[in-house]
């Protein structure tokens, strides 16, 4: 009956690795919570700014900063062409800008072009494969707010954080940059900011949220300007608006596309402390070099995915565990083909069923809390 007791740990293992997927699941939130789409609108978020930027050049010469403020909002219609390898994304929709009276000039003159979003640049990843056009028209409403817009199209550049893959979570980023100092315009994010509920066209990822904030971005050099004191020391900034998507994986997708291949493969080292030592001497030896290899082929194929990391993500620890196990097995063959006591040879092959859920089970749980 001991082969019985065997095939009971293998269903046992399988059973747990089915615990682990679900844990996985049910785990995987972490900081932002899951449901349905929903959009958060966050106001003078202030970022690379010094806490003392304004009431320094506030009373310079009596002259209030900014001088001109806009509402800038943000629709995107369209998320496509998400590239992992080239930390890349490309986006579709429309800025516009609204304000109030004449936008001013540090002198106190009106801008010959009144237009808040004249020059206006973005974080894309290639200036002459992006599109930032609308009507060289300044509309008027009835309540008394000028209005532009632009149409953008580009690809943009992100960081993404593969610690966790492939149940990660990203953040894709669009920022819109004022071509001008901060102290001559301020924009805030319009709350008529938003995402298109069919905007998502990624297979493997669905976009959980989505924040608009305004920010102020400083530069760590002046570029030579002294706009406001002779004895200026302040860097140059700028204003800026900004869209953050939310993004979650698929936890089927990953568990099935980079998890499950692996796990068969290492299923095949189970079956070698099953099987008795008799009659199977070959098969026990020719198993480890074949799962081997075939977690190399897996393991070059999951990384080709992937941008070059400075750091291991969880299916590199994985990969690192099933190589440890897989090179065990390989010396448990030797040492158990060395062996002529059948007792001796029992207690190692329950010393392997041990190893085996310890490194293909256990540790991989334990590293994805880690990472």
């Amino acid at each position: 009956m001991s082969w019985l007791r065997g095939y009971r740990l293998f269903l046992l293992v399988v059973a747990l690795f089915l615990l682990v997927a679900v844990s996985l699941s049910i785990l995987n939130p972490g900081e932002d919570s899951l449901g349905e789409k929903t959009q958060a609108v966050n106001h003078s978020v202030i970022e690379h700014r010094s806490s003392r930027w304004y009431a320094k050049h506030t009373y310079s010469d009596g002259r209030k900063i900014p001088l001109n403020i806009a509402n800038t909002g943000v629709y995107i219609e369209k998320l496509y062409s998400l590239d992992l390898a080239q930390n890349s994304f490309r986006a579709r929709g429309y800025i516009w800008s609204k304000w109030t009276g004449k936008l001013l000039g540090w002198d106190k003159k009106p801008w010959p072009k009144q237009d808040p979003l004249d020059g206006v640049y973005m974080n894309t990843l290639n200036k002459h494969d992006s599109t930032l056009d609308g009507e060289d028209y300044t509309y008027k409403s009835d309540h008394g707010w000028n209005y532009v817009y632009r149409l953008f199209d580009a690809e943009f550049e992100s960081n993404f954080n593969f610690r966790k893959y492939p149940f990660d979570r990203q953040k894709l980023t669009l920022r819109f940059f004022q071509d001008g100092d901060a102290a001559v315009v301020r924009n805030f994010i319009d709350r008529d900011s938003t995402l298109d509920a069919k905007a998502d066209s990624f297979k493997e990822y669905k976009v959980n949220r989505v924040v608009f904030s305004d920010m102020v971005y400083e530069y760590p050099t002046r570029f030579g300007f002294t706009d406001y004191d002779k004895h200026e020391t302040q860097n140059y900034s700028v204003s800026a608006v900004k869209a953050v998507i939310h993004l979650e994986r698929s936890i089927i997708s990953g568990f099935w596309k980079e998890i499950l291949p692996p796990m068969l493969a290492s299923m095949l080292l189970l079956v070698n402390t099953i099987s008795p030592w008799k009659g199977w001497e070959q098969s026990k030896a020719a198993i480890p070099p074949a799962v081997l290899l075939s977690l190399i082929f897996l393991h070059q194929g999951y990384q080709s995915r992937l941008p070059t990391l400075d750091y291991l993500t969880f299916m590199d620890i994985f990969y690192v565990l099933l190589y440890a196990l897989t090179i065990y097995m390989a010396v448990e063959v030797i040492v158990c083909n060395s062996l002529e006591s059948a007792p001796a040879q029992a207690k190692l092959k329950r010393a392997s069923q041990f190893i085996y859920v310890l490194l293909a089970v256990v540790l991989p749980v334990m590293a994805w809390f880690i990472v």
